[in-house]
């Protein structure tokens, strides 16, 4: 499910795939062959969302931006089941294991090829 909110609108690459009961949520860009499974939750409050080209975000994981941090997710990397990212800022190639969580790290910054 796709909401406005804030006065921003999720923009969908044409070649993502999307599954019925994932909910993404004002100001969030998803590139290119990213797939985003059941029960995902992608939503902006108030600061934007980015994902690169080729992202999975697994069954019922988390991102959240704020006012105050923004997420951006490089290409090619893996967000696990139950996964929570909030206000963070991850490199290309990167694998959360699932229930794996930088929500209390707001502002933090990934590299590379980080598992």
């Amino acid at each position: 499910m796709l909401y406005e909110h804030l006065g921003a609108r999720p923009r969908i690459h044409d070649t993502a795939v999307i599954a019925p009961t994932a909910v993404i949520s004002g100001d969030v860009t998803i590139g290119a062959e990213c797939q985003v499974l059941h029960g995902a939750v992608i939503t902006a409050e108030g600061g934007p969302i980015t994902l690169g080209e080729h992202v999975i975000v697994m069954e019922n994981a988390l991102i959240r931006a704020t006012a105050a941090d923004a997420v951006h997710i490089g290409s090619h990397t893996l967000v696990g089941t139950l996964a929570s990212i909030a206000g963070a800022n991850v490199g290309e190639e990167v694998f959360f294991a699932s229930g794996a969580g930088c929500s209390t790290a707001h502002g933090l910054a990934i590299a590379v090829k980080c598992e």
